[in-house]
């Protein structure tokens, strides 16, 4: 006789699936909020903010422009999400771009501390001011921009530097404006113009390897940067004592080929 068995009754259980985890989990729960809060104090709160920002080593370069400048990029946010004013998230690489797209220097630190950011700045030494239609200029001594300056600034350095009109030649941070050697002869030239009784505006960059000075009766000498200046000089100024009667109506004084000089 065989045995009708019923199956009905029993019960089948799954291993891979606890009933027990049906329930609310309080533990894991507590460990999202707790990480979020995390998140939050580091990320969001005054905890790790920058509040102060401390810039050393400016000798030309203007204070608050720069101030304003850094922190600026400390106002901006990453991806919309990262404030880069936080001492976690704040992209050193990025913010030495940003200052060194405006200023060339020799050399930028950044150093973080609590809560504030230290700015070192070592400038690289101005030679000339130069302008065009638009800006004034500081320019190192191989003839490259280092940075652009108000014409207030230019004003209260121009006594201090030559001052050269490069005309309508637009101008980017780091540009070879003129040649090291044309800044080497507008400095000599300059120092033994102020020894001399010539009053002058500045200086024009002409084409090539030529400067002018610009007299303030208006008339203009011409120099090739391969010359002495101090000899060309001489010979501009022989030229003004024995040969010129009216400075007014002089056009030009022509020294760039030695001793032969021409004037009009």
């Amino acid at each position: 006789m065989k045995i009708k068995k019923d199956y009905h009754s029993k019960e089948f259980i799954n291993p891979y699936f606890n009933q027990q985890n049906r329930g609310f989990n309080v533990f894991l729960y507590l460990k999202i909020l707790a990480l979020i809060l995390l998140i939050y104090l580091a990320v969001y709160s005054d905890l790790f903010k920058i509040k102060q920002v401390d810039i050393t080593g400016l000798k030309m370069i203007d204070q608050s422009e720069l101030e304003t400048l850094v922190n600026q990029q400390l106002d901006s946010w990453r991806w919309r999400l990262l404030p880069q004013r936080n001492l976690l998230l704040m992209d050193r690489g990025l913010l030495a771009e940003k200052i060194t797209s405006q200023y060339n220097l020799n050399n930028l630190t950044l150093n973080k501390g609590w809560k504030k950011l230290a700015v070192i700045v070592e400038e690289k030494v101005s030679f000339l001011i130069v302008y065009n239609q638009h800006n004034f200029y500081f320019v190192d001594e191989e003839g490259r921009v280092t940075t652009m300056i108000s014409e207030a600034e230019a004003q209260e350095y121009w006594q201090q530097f030559p001052l050269l009109n490069i005309g309508e030649q637009s101008l980017a941070i780091g540009d070879q404006v003129i040649s090291a050697k044309a800044v080497d002869f507008l400095i000599k030239l300059d120092e033994e113009l102020k020894l001399k009784p010539v009053p002058i505006y500045g200086y024009e960059a002409r084409a090539g390897e030529e400067v002018a000075l610009v007299a303030k009766q208006g008339w203009r000498g011409i120099f090739s940067v391969d010359s002495d200046p101090r000899v060309a000089l001489d010979n501009l100024l022989l030229i003004l004592t024995e040969k010129v009667e009216d400075q007014n109506q002089l056009e030009y004084i022509d020294v760039r080929f030695g001793d032969k000089v021409f004037y009009k």
